[in-house]
């Protein structure tokens, strides 16, 4: 639970009125008139956001290029900056009202960035403070990987799961297996990647096809990793099941805490 304080109370200032300061009572009691009056509210006064700090915005995504070099977003489209010792929070730099979910968030660079919205894609060049939407792509983009800014895959839809792939010139529709619900992708090719989702589901292209496998757990697969080349994919549940997969056999490495996970990521 997080508790919110939102801290401003304002009064307009009281005039004393005769009877605070009337003497001539008929009853022995002293009134005190030494009153504190509340300054008068200005025009210029605002609510700020007190606690908890720096924002009270959920934060939905984080990728990053090293350990001292990490973004991450949320809603009411709040950006944070880690250096290594600290997170910036900011603003996404849009012109237009985006604040129904921010679902995902990838990128390539420092300066070329890729966030899956509720109304399509968002590039973000987080070094020089820009934003755009790209209106050619899929909306409620909930899943978006791609192996470079060539070949970039996003997965959303409404009620029916939509898949949509863009290959350097605009994004096309493409064929993807019938999951319950994406929650995530990763690849360390064009021919090596995967996307896990509810109920256990998690699927592997190989650069043709996908191939549709469930976990014997059933459990919600909330994020995926892998270290690149050949190495195995680190799979992560929601309750803290912690899953290797090596292209052919899965294997529960671990349990860990009891706590709701969404996501895994890593830089080697």
């Amino acid at each position: 639970m997080i508790a919110l304080l939102l801290g401003l109370a304002c009064v307009p200032e009281r005039t004393p009125t005769p009877s605070d300061t009337d003497t001539d009572s008929d009853t022995d009691t002293d009134f005190d008139t030494d009153v504190d009056v509340v300054p008068p509210l200005h025009e210029d006064w605002e609510w700020t956001w007190e606690n908890p700090l720096p924002h009270g915005s959920d934060l939905t995504a984080i990728w990053g290029l090293s350990d001292d070099a990490l973004w991450a977003v949320g809603e009411n489209a709040v950006t944070m900056t880690w250096d290594g010792n600290t997170w910036t929070p900011g603003q996404l730099p849009l012109q237009e009202d985006f604040e129904d979910g921010h679902y995902d968030l990838w990128g390539w660079t420092a300066d070329d960035l890729a966030i899956g919205t509720a109304p399509g894609v968002v590039m973000w060049d987080p070094i020089d403070d820009r934003a755009n939407a790209v209106r050619t792509s899929p909306p409620f983009s909930k899943v978006i990987w791609g192996f470079d800014n060539r070949d970039v895959w996003a997965v959303g839809g409404g009620v029916i799961t939509r898949t949509f792939r863009y290959e350097g010139s605009f994004w096309q529709e493409v064929s993807f297996p019938s999951m319950s619900r994406p929650t995530d992708m990763f690849g360390t090719a064009r021919e090596r990647v995967m996307v896990v989702g509810w109920t256990g589901e998690y699927a592997l292209f190989d650069g043709s096809n996908w191939t549709l496998s469930t976990t014997p757990t059933g459990v919600n697969l909330n994020g995926v990793f892998s270290a690149g080349g050949d190495a195995p994919f680190r799979i992560i549940g929601e309750q803290g099941e912690l899953w290797t997969y090596d292209g052919v056999n899965l294997t529960k490495d671990a349990s860990l805490a009891d706590v709701t996970y969404s996501g895994i990521h890593g830089v080697s």
